[in-house]
């Protein structure tokens, strides 16, 4: 669950960079720098804890998973959401 969670991340993070390139490009304002690299940040802490946890076995595995679960919360709600 959490490499589809880490997956995720990367993916919109990708997703948000092209829009702010394609909105560069257009002359428009797009997400913003901060946004851009709110999301880049959040998708390399999370293959980073996706690295340990898949590294790890047992209940030390745990703690990395459940960064994953809270940085892909926090990243959806404070940029997407709120």
């Amino acid at each position: 669950m959490s490499g589809a969670l880490t997956l995720g991340l990367c993916v919109l993070a990708l997703v948000v960079v092209g829009l702010q390139l394609l909105a560069s490009s257009k002359g428009m304002p797009g997400p913003g720098f901060p946004v851009v690299l709110g999301h880049a940040v959040a998708a390399i802490a999370a293959v980073v804890f996706q690295r340990q946890a898949d590294r790890r076995q047992g209940s030390v595995a745990v703690l990395p998973v459940l960064l994953v679960a809270a940085l892909t919360a926090a990243t959806i709600w404070f940029f997407w959401w709120s």
